[in-house]
C-alpha cells in the first residue's frame, strides 16, 4: 500500500479529542453530481470520467471494457450438484474468498484466497450434510467475522448458521435457524425490523412461505420465525431493501409456480404487518430477484429472472404507490436460475448477470445507459453443463469485479476475468467548505499502484466557492502541500495505465494540518519496535511491541486528523514482546470507518509511530 513518508502528525502531542471534522473521503459510491459546497465528502463527488466508483464500496480505479474471450478459472470441477455460491472476506486477512455448496456431493466448501494476482486457492471443507443448497455470507452476530448461512432440503430440510470465531484455521461452530424449513433456495439477510440485528429471510417452495427470523441478540442467539405470507406458490427467492425509502425493510420475491413476482411492503411497526403487491402475474418459473438502481435515478428498482428464459428489470417510476415499468433484458436466458447485478465494467451503470441452466450458459449484460436502457449480452460460457448461480467479486483485487458460478451438472465452480481496464480516467471532489476546520496543508492517502500504473492528486482552494482557483501542479506523495489551504477545497485525482490488466486503486484520501516531517524510525531504540499485522486489515489487526527493559508502555490509536479513537494499554509491562488486539472500535465500542489511523507506543525513553489502514 503507497504511505511514501511516515510522518508524526503534529496533533498527536495532543491526547484529548480536537473538536474538528475528518477531512477525508473514503467512499464514492454516492456518485457524481453534487458539486458542493459541501461540509463533508461523504460519498458524493462532482464527476468522473474512466473511473469506477461503484463497483468495489470504499475504492476508486480504473473504468473498463469487456473482453471478447473471458479468461476462465476453476476452483473445482469435481462436486457433483454445485448449487449456491457467495464471496466475502472471511478470515479478515483483506482478499476475497468464495463459499460454495453442492447439494449431490453433500458438501459446502469456501476457498481461501493467498492474495496474489491472480489468486491461488486452498480448499477447506465447513459442511458434510446431505441436500445443501443455498448460502449467504453476513456477519450474522456484529463480531466483525463473516459468518455463513445454509439451506438444506430432503431429506433434513433445515436453514443453518454456521458461526465464525476467527482462528487460524477458522474454527466453526454449528447452530439450526429453522428445522424443518422445506425446499429452500436462496437465503438472503437485512435488518428488518430495524432493530440493528442482522435477520434471515428464506422462501419455502414446498409450502409457498415467505418468511423471516428475528435475531434476539442473545449468545446463543435465539431465533424467531416470523411468516410474511404463507401461499407464495413455489416461492423461491426474497431480498430485502427500502424500496420507497421511508426507513424500514420491505421485500421483493419470485415464485415459480405462482409465476410471480411480489413486493412486501413493510409498515414498520413492532409487529410488522405486511402488504402484499403483485407486480408480476406473467413471469413463468420466476426463480430469482436483486434489488438495486438499475437505471441511477436515485430509486430502488429490481431485476428478476424466470425458468421460461426471460431476464427483465422493473424500473421504480415513483408515485404513490409506486408505479412498475417492466423492460425485457433477454429473452434467451432458458432455465434461468440465478440473477445478481453488479457494475462488471466500472463505468458507474449496475450491469445484470444470470446463470441459465437449460441453455448451459453464464452471461453478463452490460448496461448502456439510455431510456429504454440499451443491453449488450457478453457470454462467459456458452457450454456451462447446468448452470445455476452467478455472483460476482473482485477476487484477484485488481480493481474491477469478477463474475462467478457454478455449473450443477458439470460439477464445477469458476470465475472469469470479464473485463480490462482503459487507460487513464480522473475523477473531480465536490468543493469542500472546512469552516470550522484546523488550517489543512498536508494531504495523504491510501492506495495500490501496480507496476506500469501511475496515480496522481491535484487541488485547488480559494475564498469564493464560485471561483475555486487553479489546480496545483501534480502531487505524486503524501506531504505537507505548497501552503496552508483556503476555506473551500477541492481535489483530483487522476489514473493511469499502460498495462490493461491492471489500475490503481485509490481506498482514501485525506487532508490534515501540516506534518512535521520526522520519521518515527529516527527516534527507534534497537530494543523497541512496533509492528502491525495484517496492515491494511479488517477485522483485526495484531499490534507487537518489544521492550528492551520493564516500564509502563502506552499504546493509543488516533485517526488521520489526530484525535484519539482507542486507547489499547497503559500499563507497566515486562521486558520482552507483547501482543494487543485491535478491532477497529473506538472507546466506546463504536465501530469506526474505513481510512488511516495511526498507532503510537509511548515508553518512557521511546516513541514510535505507525500508520494503520482499515478496510470495512
Amino acid at each position: 500500500m503507497r504511505g511514501a513518508l511516515l510522518f508524526v502528525v503534529f496533533l498527536l502531542a495532543v491526547s484529548s479529542v480536537v473538536n474538528a471534522q475528518d477531512a477525508s473521503q473514503t467512499d464514492w459510491c454516492g456518485g457524481g453530481g453534487t458539486s458542493g459546497p459541501v461540509v463533508d465528502w461523504a460519498d458524493r463527488f462532482d464527476g468522473s470520467a474512466g473511473v469506477s466508483w461503484m463497483a468495489v464500496p470504499g475504492q476508486l480505479a480504473l473504468s473498463s471494457s469487456s473482453l471478447a474471450y473471458a479468461p476462465e478459472h476453476v476452483f473445482v470441477d469435481s462436486l457433483v450438484g454445485t448449487i449456491g455460491m457467495e464471496a466475502g472476506d472471511l478470515d479478515g486477512d483483506g482478499d476475497i474468498d468464495v463459499v460454495g455448496t453442492a447439494q449431490t456431493t453433500g458438501i459446502v466448501v469456501w476457498w481461501e484466497n493467498d492474495g496474489s494476482n491472480p489468486p491461488a486457492w486452498t480448499q477447506h471443507t465447513i459442511v458434510k450434510r446431505t441436500g445443501v443448497a443455498g448460502v449467504d455470507v453476513e456477519d450474522i452476530d456484529g463480531d466483525g467475522r463473516l459468518d455463513i448461512l445454509i439451506t438444506l432440503v430432503a431429506p433434513l430440510n433445515r436453514i443453518l448458521w454456521r458461526r465464525n470465531e476467527g482462528g487460524d484455521p477458522i474454527v466453526w461452530t454449528n447452530q439450526v435457524i429453522q428445522n424443518p424449513w422445506y425446499d429452500a433456495w436462496e437465503i438472503s439477510t437485512g435488518d428488518v425490523n430495524g432493530d440493528g440485528l442482522m435477520d434471515v429471510m428464506c422462501t419455502c417452495w414446498n409450502l409457498g412461505d415467505v418468511a423471516w427470523w428475528e435475531n434476539g441478540g442473545d449468545d446463543p442467539i435465539t431465533w424467531t420465525q416470523h411468516l410474511v405470507d404463507g401461499s407464495f406458490s413455489g416461492a423461491h427467492s426474497v431480498r430485502g431493501a427500502d424500496l420507497d425509502d421511508d426507513g424500514d425493510l420491505d421485500l421483493v420475491s419470485a415464485a415459480a409456480v405462482a409465476d410471480e413476482i411480489a413486493i412486501y411492503w413493510s409498515d414498520g411497526a413492532d409487529s410488522i404487518s405486511w402488504t402484499k403487491e403483485i407486480v408480476e402475474t406473467d413471469f413463468i418459473g420466476a426463480r430469482s430477484v436483486w434489488i438495486d438502481d438499475i437505471d441511477g435515478d436515485g430509486d430502488l428498482d429490481f431485476a428478476g429472472i424466470s425458468w421460461e428464459s426471460d431476464l427483465a428489470w422493473w424500473a421504480n417510476d415513483g408515485g404513490d404507490p409506486i408505479v412498475w415499468t417492466r423492460q425485457t433484458i433477454s429473452t434467451t436466458c432458458g432455465g434461468g436460475h440465478a440473477c445478481c447485478v453488479a457494475d462488471v465494467n466500472g463505468d458507474g451503470r449496475p450491469d445484470v448477470l444470470g446463470a441459465c441452466y437449460v441453455d448451459d450458459k453464464l452471461a453478463w449484460w452490460e448496461n448502456g445507459g439510455g431510456d429504454p436502457i440499451v443491453w449488450a449480452e457478453h457470454t462467459l460460457n456458452g457450454n456451462y453443463d447446468g448452470s445455476i448461480t452467478v455472483r460476482a467479486a473482485d477476487l484477484d483485487g485488481d480493481g474491477d469485479l469478477d463474475p462467478l458460478g457454478a455449473a450443477f451438472d458439470a460439477g464445477e465452480f469458476n470465475w472469469w476475468e470479464a473485463v480490462e481496464f482503459q487507460a487513464s480516467g480522473a475523477l473531480e471532489s465536490s468543493i469542500l467548505d472546512t469552516d470550522g476546520m484546523p488550517p489543512l496543508a498536508s494531504i495523504d492517502w491510501t492506495a495500490s499502484e501496480p507496476a506500469g500504473t501511475t496515480l496522481r492528486f491535484q487541488v485547488r482552494s480559494s475564498n469564493d466557492p464560485g471561483n475555486p482557483g487553479v489546480w496545483s501542479a501534480d502531487i505524486t506523495a503524501p506531504g505537507n502541500l505548497a501552503g496552508t489551504l483556503n476555506r473551500y477545497v477541492q481535489y483530483k485525482i487522476l489514473l493511469d495505465t499502460a498495462v490493461p490488466a491492471s489500475s490503481p486503486i485509490l481506498n482514501q484520501v485525506a487532508f490534515g494540518p501540516a506534518l512535521m516531517a520526522v520519521e518515527s524510525d529516527s527516534v527507534r531504540d534497537p530494543g523497541e519496535s512496533l509492528r502491525a499485522s495484517p496492515n491494511p486489515f479488517n477485522p483485526q489487526a495484531t499490534l507487537s511491541f518489544s521492550l528492551a527493559r520493564e516500564g509502563r508502555a502506552r499504546l493509543t490509536v488516533f485517526d488521520a486528523m489526530g484525535r484519539r479513537v482507542r486507547s489499547l494499554a497503559d500499563h507497566v509491562f515486562p521486558a520482552g514482546v507483547r501482543s494487543l488486539h485491535w478491532n477497529g472500535l473506538d472507546d466506546n465500542g463504536r465501530v469506526l470507518p474505513s481510512g488511516i489511523y495511526w498507532v503510537r507506543l509511548d515508553t518512557p525513553d521511546h516513541q514510535e509511530t505507525r500508520k494503520l489502514v482499515l478496510l470495512r
